[in-house]
């Protein structure tokens, strides 16, 4: 025999309309039919077979299964789908009912529900307790009447499974996580939800410091109304042994018994001074805790959420903002930090239009070019060229400045002949990451002479150099046997420029030797 205990899984119960078939199935062991809902044949032979069960056809057709033969005597093992105890409960169901209240336990009525299959929880603990337990005896009634039909009886068991399957499914709710009182189970490490409480809390050493205070008897503070422990027998009649006259003695206290002395007031002010601190210390945890349940801030996972969509410069500036925390509500500081986060993300893009403006890109079709092409340079590494060298000759007659005259105008004939890539100059100076460099004078000399910034910076500052160290008398001739492979004509056209707009002179006058 073949038994199957029906068990779905979370899939099939929240997918899957269920099925409301028993429990537990049996299948032909010859074959593997289903025979859960029809007869079968068992074999009684207990000796050789243990629960082998057939089909009848396969029982016909005398089918041999391991140890079984086709002559071990057998037994017919019918559907019991009639009422035994009440008119709406086979006796099949009833029989489920017992097998799944053993196997998953009274009060299970889910689980038994299942195995049952064609009942749903509610029916199965209202039929266990006005059966099983409201009978005479706690005992099912014996010699119950019931009238009724089977063909009635099945007709209403099978509308009521059709009923069941055309009942909408109700999807559970998710689990949710327990709150409990061990520091591993949260995600804050230390807090203890169930208590409220923290493992290592602020100000945690507040105790030791009245841990071991002891009052004596205070009169003050209205404590000269209450009773005195030392007179046992102050609110009732002392008993007087062998005295006639005179006053009453108290009898001495027990040999065990601590006497309790007055306390000093000198004592007294301290101790009460050393409680005004530690209460002063609980107030304070107690702010802090109250702080951080109203802010949320034990919810770590969606704080860090958080945190990872804001971008660097917003996250920097939430953080230099906390301080602040403190002073305001939660509502107020949330409203200051939105506040300062728009404000600084609208000065961050004025910067970048007013950046535009000078590049001279006055519309948005000419930003997103613009933009593109700055990826594009920003990913795009050239081999070192005449451009680079042109750099690093502008760097090395810098230099030369510093040393004495003669070193000085050999570095600089030497760093002069890079100015060679002006022959690969665009049309336009609007992509050129040196624009801002110059006035708008220059710009339009530039746009006019086809040269970029970069090299023009360096013409200049060898014909400035130049001019100074010959102490003004230096010709365009000269300048122009200053750079080498560059066209006279240009390195002309910008000592004229220069000596146009005064800068000659005055770099005559201010710059040291």
């Amino acid at each position: 025999m073949t038994v199957t205990h029906k068990r779905p899984n979370k899939q099939q119960e929240t997918d899957k309309p269920p099925d409301y078939q028993p429990g537990i199935r049996f299948h032909c062991d010859a074959c593997a039919r289903d025979i859960t809902q029809s007869v079968r044949m068992r074999c009684a032979e207990t000796s050789t077979c243990e629960e082998v069960d057939l089909c009848p056809p396969c029982f016909l057709e005398g089918k041999t299964i391991g140890k079984h033969k086709p002559w071990h005597p057998y037994r017919v093992i019918e559907q019991h789908s009639y009422p035994i105890f009440t008119d709406d409960w086979g006796a099949d169901e009833e029989l489920l009912l017992l097998e799944g209240c053993q196997l998953y336990g009274l009060g299970n009525w889910l689980d038994v529900s299942g195995h049952i299959g064609s009942r749903s929880k509610e029916e199965v603990a209202d039929h266990y307790h006005n059966v099983y337990l409201s009978g005479d005896d706690c005992m099912p009634p014996s010699n119950a009447d019931i009238k009724i039909d089977l063909d009635t009886f099945h007709a209403r068991k099978k509308a009521r499974i059709e009923e069941l399957r055309n009942k909408p499914i109700e999807i559970p709710p998710p689990k949710t996580k327990p709150l409990t009182s061990v520091p591993t189970n949260h995600e804050v490490g230390g807090f203890m939800p169930g208590r409220l409480e923290f493992e290592h809390e602020i100000e945690n050493e507040a105790e030791v410091l009245i841990k071991d205070l002891e009052f004596g008897l205070v009169h003050g503070y209205k404590g000269d109304s209450l009773p005195d422990p030392r007179r046992p027998g102050s609110t009732s009649r002392v008993k007087i042994e062998n005295s006639e006259s005179g006053e009453a003695e108290l009898p001495p206290p027990p040999p065990n018994e601590e006497i309790v002395e007055d306390e000093p007031h000198p004592d007294l002010q301290l101790k009460l001074t050393l409680m005004d601190i530690y209460n002063g210390r609980v107030d304070k945890r107690l702010l802090a805790k109250r702080f951080i349940f109203d802010r949320g801030l034990l919810q770590h996972k969606k704080i860090q959420a958080t945190e990872r969509k804001r971008p660097r410069d917003e996250k920097d500036l939430v953080n230099r903002l906390k301080p602040f925390a403190r002073l305001q509500s939660a509502q107020e500081h949330e409203r200051f930090v939105d506040g300062l986060v728009y404000e600084m993300t609208l000065r961050k893009r004025i910067g970048e239009l007013q950046e535009y403006r000078r590049m001279g890109l006055t519309n948005l079709a000419d930003v997103d070019l613009y933009e593109k092409d700055k990826v594009a340079r920003a990913t795009f590494r050239p081999m070192p060229g005449r451009e680079q060298l042109l750099q690093n000759g502008s760097s090395n007659s810098i230099t030369a400045n510093r040393r004495d005259s003669k070193k000085s105008e050999e570095f600089s004939r030497e760093s002069t002949p890079s100015v060679r890539s002006i022959k690969k100059t665009p049309t336009s100076l609007a992509s050129s990451q040196s624009l801002y460099l110059l006035n708008h004078e220059e710009q339009k000399l530039c746009q006019t002479l086809k040269i970029l910034p970069k090299p023009y910076l360096v013409i200049k500052e060898a014909i400035s150099r130049e001019y100074h160290k010959r102490s003004g008398r230096l010709t365009k001739e000269d300048a122009t046997k200053l750079i080498n492979d560059v066209e006279n004509s240009k390195i002309e056209d910008i000592y004229r420029f220069l000596l146009n707009i005064g800068f000659l002179n005055v770099h005559t006058l201010n710059i040291p030797t």
